[in-house]
This record gives C-alpha cells, structure tokens and sequence, in this order.
C-alpha cells in the first residue's frame, strides 16, 4: 500500500490490523509531525469523514494508494476562529427566528431551536478557546467596544454572552417570553457582533 502524504510518498511504519488500524497509524505519523489529517483519498475516492463506515470498511489487502492532505496545527487553529468568526451572523439570524417562534407562540420550534442554538454556541466556544490556546494567544490581552460603550475584554465578554445566556434560563422556566425576546433580539446580537470582532483580531494576530 502506497502512503501519499502532501503529495510525497511517505514511509510510515504501519501496526498490524485491519484497514482502520493502518489508518490509526497514518493519524499517528501525521500529528507526530504536527500536521492534522483534513482528507484521506483511497484508490482515487476522497473521504473527509474518517468516521465513515464506508471509508474504514476498505479491506486493506486490496487498498493500493493512500493519499492523506493535511494542514499544520497553527492553520487548522486559524481556520477554526475564522470559521466561527463568520457563523455569528448567522448565529444572530437564528436567535431573531427563535424570538418570532415564541412571539407567536411556536413554543415547540422554539424550544427546540434554541436547544440548537445553544449547542451551536457551545461549540463555537469550546473551538475557540482550544485554537486560542494552540496559538499562545490570550483574550484578556483583546478588547472591544459594545454599542460604543466602554471598552471590555474578550474574556468578560464571553462571560457577559454567557451570563447573558444563563438568564435566558430563568426566563424560559417563568414563561416569560417577552423577556427571552428582549435578550435574543436586542441583548445578545451587538455582544456577538463584539465577540465576532474579537475572533477576527485573533485571525490577524501573528
């Protein structure tokens, strides 16, 4: 089996094991070397799923080239906060629709989408600290204006957006709809769009 790695052909010593076992092995010689796997191509069919049952169902006897593109951590940081840096609008977007949803009383669509919402945030943040901490930045050192106010960091920002959020809580247990749609539709968007503003200084920083 010919292993391509960026277009050299690469020696990786391999485990004994089935196709997934060999594909453990070419992760593990990747970030040995810093890199991070972005797609694998097998015999000329790309996979960007490395989960995919029909990717690690290959019988590795009959798999003849592996061709692996990957990115350096650094990158993969950087592209991580541009990423989350250009879904905030549409973070906002989704907020403005939950408050419509429960302004009309679609208290199931809306519950259920800001569960999502919500889990979409999550996961902003969680990448988002981890690519800070990958790139040796830190967001007490980063402020921004909100609305012209004074300026704050990004760490008391994210903790105003989250704060924020926790309030939303009480709201929803107290039905209390006017107020989650005084938060969602004029509270949270300029905090995000600040936050949002945060994460492209961070894409700039060197």
């Amino acid at each position: 089996m010919l292993i391509v790695i960026d277009n050299q052909s690469t020696e990786v010593d391999l485990p004994e094991g089935d196709f997934s076992a060999a594909v453990k092995g070419i992760l593990k010689y990747c970030a040995d070397e810093s890199q991070v796997v972005t797609s694998i191509t097998v015999d000329g069919t790309q996979f960007l799923e490395l989960e995919d049952e029909s990717f690690l169902s290959h019988d590795r006897g009959t798999v003849e080239r592996v061709e692996v593109s990957t990115q350096s951590v650094k990158e993969t940081a950087e592209n991580i906060l541009h990423s989350a840096a250009e879904g905030i609008p549409q973070l906002i977007e989704e907020f403005t629709l939950i408050n419509q949803d429960l302004q009309s009383r679609n208290l199931t669509s809306g519950l259920e989408r800001t569960e999502n919402a919500l889990t979409y945030w999550i996961s902003i943040v969680d990448g988002c600290l981890k690519a800070i901490q990958v790139l040796g930045h830190d967001l007490n050192t980063l402020t921004v204006s909100i609305s012209g106010e004074a300026e704050v960091t990004g760490m008391a920002l994210l903790e105003k957006i989250n704060s924020l959020l926790g309030e939303t809580q009480t709201a929803f247990e107290n039905q209390d709809n006017l107020e989650i749609g005084d938060i969602f539709e004029y509270d949270l968007p300029p905090l995000l769009r600040s936050f949002q503003g945060i994460l492209f200084q961070l894409t700039e920083k060197k």
